[in-house]
């Protein structure tokens, strides 16, 4: 075998090899995004629930703030001080500031239907709990222009 041949052959087997590790690479790299989609939703998931936690916290040990959330549950309640009133808010805000970031990573596939459906189911759990929180939410999201439609439908807009 002459020096040319041999330099082909040499160039023939850098190729074949070179092919084989792009697409070993590329298999990794495939396997580094999938368990890091995976991460993203275990962690993503995670803090909505711990959010959630600290909230229902709050309420659970505090017996004014309980009191309150009793009284939310009634769509209009009547006797509401300013001091309350504005505590409603604050807790129909907090809520919003948990389930809207949940929305936009569903709809930007960001979240899979199955966690998406965990925390809609529970946002829609606290709304018809608490009635007095939608009426208070309706304000804030169509400040920023949302919409509690595309957790429940159209009915609730």
């Amino acid at each position: 075998m002459d020096h040319q041949a041999f330099a082909e052959l040499l160039g023939n087997y850098g190729e074949f090899f070179g092919a084989i590790a792009v697409v070993a690479t590329l298999g990794y790299l495939a396997l580094q995004v999938r368990q890091n989609t995976r991460s993203s939703y275990v962690t993503r998931s995670a803090a909505v629930t711990h959010r959630l936690g600290e909230i229902q916290e709050a309420i659970v040990c505090d017996s004014d703030l309980s009191a309150l959330m009793a009284k939310c549950r009634d769509a209009e309640p009547a006797d509401l001080t300013p001091t309350e009133e504005e505590r409603v808010r604050g807790i129909a805000d907090m809520y919003i500031k948990v389930f809207a970031p949940v929305n936009t990573a569903y709809r930007n596939a960001e979240m899979t239907e199955a966690y998406f459906e965990v925390f809609r189911s529970e946002f829609q759990r606290i709304v018809e709990t608490y009635p007095a929180l939608k009426s208070r939410m309706l304000p804030t999201l169509q400040h920023f222009d949302m919409k509690l439609s595309p957790l429940f439908g159209p009915a609730f807009d």
